[in-house]
């Protein structure tokens, strides 16, 4: 996707994660010109949204093309929200993509 700089994406999954405790998050900064930071979360039981520990990856506006993982843990009976948030000046840009595997 892309973002310019001052937005974000949200994406949630569509129900509780049910076969696993675990997975991995690829995000591959691909270009632009704009800092970034990806957030893992998960939905409670009483539908407060609580960040994983170990669950940030951030990018400054000088990473081109550079692709970080981290291991979600946690996640067994709940839902995931993974935030994409883009900084800095109207004119730039976050280009990335993302692979949970």
């Amino acid at each position: 996707g892309k973002i310019l700089a001052g937005g974000e994406r949200t994406f949630i999954t569509s129900g509780p994660v049910v076969d696993r405790t675990h997975f991995n998050l690829t995000i591959v900064k691909q270009g632009g010109k704009s800092s970034g930071t990806v957030t893992v979360s998960v939905i409670n039981a009483d539908n407060t949204c609580a960040p994983l520990p170990g669950g940030d990856v951030t990018f400054t506006d000088d990473d081109k093309a550079q692709k970080k993982t981290i291991r979600v843990t946690g996640v067994e009976g709940k839902q995931v929200v993974v935030k994409v948030d883009s900084k800095g000046g109207l004119t730039k840009s976050f280009d990335y993509y993302l692979v949970a595997e």
